[in-house]
């Protein structure tokens, strides 16, 4: 992109790079864009076209993907006004590149906001010109190409708990196959275009249970107890039992993730209904996805 009138703002780690066209001493020091700015974070990745027949570990099972990572370029310049607040924002910048971990990045134009994670590729290449300004330039790479909006969040209750029959108070004339409602479920909405891949997450005594949308449907065949936390993450095909591993006990896999602009609302049924039933539900995280 390259940056006319546009405002942008690139939070990497805990550092903050802008572009609002505005330079004065009171916001000094400051990193901010040139015109470049941030090339590659449009770009589509590389797709990947084959389907395994064969799980590669427990659990995991590939879809149809993107197998191309993303690589971003970020220039820009440094203003400070003295040599010693030039080199604060050089060790600053440099802190949040070199952790050895991936780095978050958000990305915000025009109240959008999209995130990524990637590591630093290469080097910062930061070129002192004044003894108060400095150019810099930097590539993240980002293994996972997708880009996400923040967390949301949901809940899912018993779909058993629907029940047809007499209403309270009773009136006349009597009706009995009022339909007598849960608590409602979250209706889980994606608004990227790209699959959203949710994360559930359960505290409760159970035999078993099963997550089902349309025809996709996730069961769990082992015992649950509500002082160990279940999840079950879509993205990576996992089933974490506290710090066990218990993919193998997912008999049924066909995953309930959301589609591109789609929304779905997600029933949850136990293999033995447990007393309490109407107190247990499914905690669900889930992201906006794009590509």
């Amino acid at each position: 992109m390259i940056l006319n009138q546009g405002v942008l703002t690139v939070q990497v780690g805990k550092v903050k790079i802008d572009h609002d066209g505005t330079i004065n001493d009171v916001d000094l020091p400051k990193l901010t864009f040139n015109p470049d700015a941030l090339v590659g974070f449009e770009d589509i990745p590389a797709f990947r076209s084959e389907r395994p027949e064969r799980p590669f570990s427990h659990g995991i099972f590939p879809e149809v993907g993107y197998s191309g990572g993303r690589l971003m370029s970020l220039t820009g310049h440094a203003f400070a006004t003295n040599e010693s607040e030039l080199l604060g924002l050089r060790d600053l910048l440099a802190s949040e590149l070199n952790t050895g971990r991936l780095i978050p990045i958000k990305v915000t134009s025009y109240g959008s906001t999209r995130q990524v994670s990637g590591t630093l590729e290469g080097g910062l290449s930061w070129t002192r010109v004044l003894d108060n300004y400095a150019s810099w330039k930097f590539d993240i790479f980002c293994p996972d190409p997708r880009l996400y909006g923040d967390w949301k969040y949901g809940r899912i209750y018993s779909s058993d708990l629907d029940r047809e029959g007499l209403s309270y108070n009773v009136s006349y004339p009597i009706n009995y196959s009022n339909t007598l409602e849960g608590q409602r479920n979250t209706i889980l909405q994606n608004n990227g275009n790209s699959v959203a891949y949710p994360i559930y997450t359960l505290n409760a005594d159970t035999e078993g249970f099963s997550i089902k949308s349309g025809t996709n449907v996730i069961t769990y065949s082992g015992s649950t107890a509500k002082s160990t936390k279940l999840e079950i993450n879509t993205y990576t095909g996992e089933v974490r039992y506290g710090r066990s591993d218990r993919s193998y006990l997912l008999t049924q896999r066909k995953w309930v993730t959301i589609p591109a602009y789609s929304q779905i609302e997600p029933e949850l049924d136990f293999v033995a209904s447990p007393e309490l039933e109407g107190e247990i539900f499914l905690e669900v995280k889930y992201r906006d996805t794009w590509l």
